[in-house]
This record gives structure tokens, sequence and C-alpha cells, in this order.
């Protein structure tokens, strides 16, 4: 029972915590918007990227590292949290250290038209009850 509490509470925390993503510096993304929508992990990141907005391989292939690296270090970070080795401030923290070096990647690889596209469908795969405004 413990063990499903902790999950919980960790989905919970994590959603909270991606609630509050980085900006550009300078003011954020192209034309105000900021890095919105549902904060799924990775694991949804790539699955836009490849079948939503259709990126050439090339491309694929240039962000694979940085992918890779924010995956391990979010499985890493789930089982700190879960085998109590980190408290929820480490925890919060690291989870937005995580996706700002994530999002420094996007930012360097992909173009403005390329990461407003990345929000939009992100903003699609939110539930209709959880639809806030962008900026």
């Amino acid at each position: 029972m413990w063990k499903i509490i902790t999950i919980a509470a960790l989905a919970v925390l994590l959603g909270s915590v991606e609630a509050q993503p980085p900006q550009r510096p300078g003011g954020g993304m192209p034309g105000g918007a900021r890095m919105g929508g549902p904060r799924m992990g990775v694991e949804s990141d790539w699955a836009l990227l490849s079948f939503e907005l259709d990126l050439p391989m090339e491309q694929l292939e240039k962000l694979r590292p940085a992918l890779k690296e924010a995956y391990q270090a979010q499985r890493a970070l789930f089982a700190n949290m879960t085998n109590r080795s980190m408290d929820r401030e480490g925890f919060m923290e690291r989870s937005v250290e995580i996706r700002a070096q994530l999002q420094a990647a996007y930012e360097e690889l992909l173009t403005d038209e390329q990461l407003e596209a990345l929000i939009a469908a992100r903003e699609q795969m939110r539930p209709q009850g959880d639809r806030r405004p962008s900026n």
C-alpha cells in the first residue's frame, strides 16, 4: 500500500514541478509563448517529435543524446525518490534541472517553428479540463 501511495505522490509531484518550465533567455519563446503543455516525460516528447512533428531522421539523431540523458536522469531521479534517498525539495530541483537541460537542447537543435509545433502538440495531448493559457 505504501508503494502505491508513494508512486501516486510522485506522479502528482512531477506534474506540479513541470508546470513551471524554463523560458528562453531574453523573454521566453518566440511570440511570447512559454514551453507549456503536458509534462508526461521524455517518452512523450520523443513520440511527438518523431510522429507528430515528423522531424527528419538527421534532426532526431542529433536530439537523441539529449533525450537519452534526460530519460536516464529521470529514471534515476524516480529511483532515488522511491528508495527515499532524496527529499521532495531535492526531487523538485533535480526535475527542473533535467527539463532545463532538455529544453536547452531543443532550443539549440530545433527551429522556432518546430519549438512552437512541439508546444502545440503538447497542448493537444493535455486533457480538456486542464487547458490553460500558454503565456
